[in-house]
């Protein structure tokens, strides 16, 4: 996804829609009277995925007065990590009404720090996540994914493709779906 192989003269695209997906988890939390809400990104605004995600972000709060928000960047590499860079912020965390993490490992890293404060969600603070795994769908923690099944069997198909014809597309947008599982809810 987003690569260019030059060994094989593949040059294709496969792109996930991650600034409409940071609008579509604003839109969510503002929805259910959330007013202020913060992006907790991986890595920086150099890396296109994080960009791509903040920029969603700060649009939909630009576009909605009744809301504001923040962002706070955090090492991708590991939960341990952005557990450590998170805690320092862990006062400015329990002020927001909602909170959006980009990554499984941020999530990770913002359930222990809610353990440790005793924050519970969402009657404390609702939460999203980008990605999903079975541990997030138990605790009913709502999340937007993009299929990832769709993105290899589209990989395929330009690989297979771009063997048989010279002429072909060489970008497909994946639209994320948000799932709503009740962990952006206000009670």
């Amino acid at each position: 996804m987003n690569r260019t192989l030059n060994k094989y003269k593949v040059d294709m695209t496969l792109k996930l829609a991650n600034k409409e997906a940071s609008e579509m988890a604003v839109r969510a939390l503002a929805d259910e009277n959330n007013k202020n809400i913060l992006l907790i990104n991986s890595g920086n605004n150099n890396i296109i995925t994080a960009k791509e995600r903040s920029d969603g972000f700060n649009e939909a709060i630009r576009n909605d007065s009744n809301i504001s928000g923040d962002i706070i960047f955090t090492n991708f590499n590991d939960w341990k990590s952005s557990y450590e860079i998170l805690n320092q912020y862990k006062e400015k965390i329990k002020n927001y009404d909602a909170i959006i993490s980009t990554s499984e490992l941020i999530t990770c890293a913002i359930l222990k720090i809610f353990k440790n404060m005793s924050i519970n969600i969402p009657q404390d603070i609702r939460l999203i996540t980008f990605d999903t795994s079975p541990t997030f769908e138990a605790l009913s923690i709502s999340n937007i994914s993009f299929s990832p099944s769709s993105m290899a069997n589209k990989a395929i198909e330009l690989l297979l493709t771009k063997s048989a014809e010279d002429n072909y597309t060489t970008e497909y947008i994946f639209l994320p779906k948000l799932r709503l599982l009740g962990s952006e809810k206000r009670n």
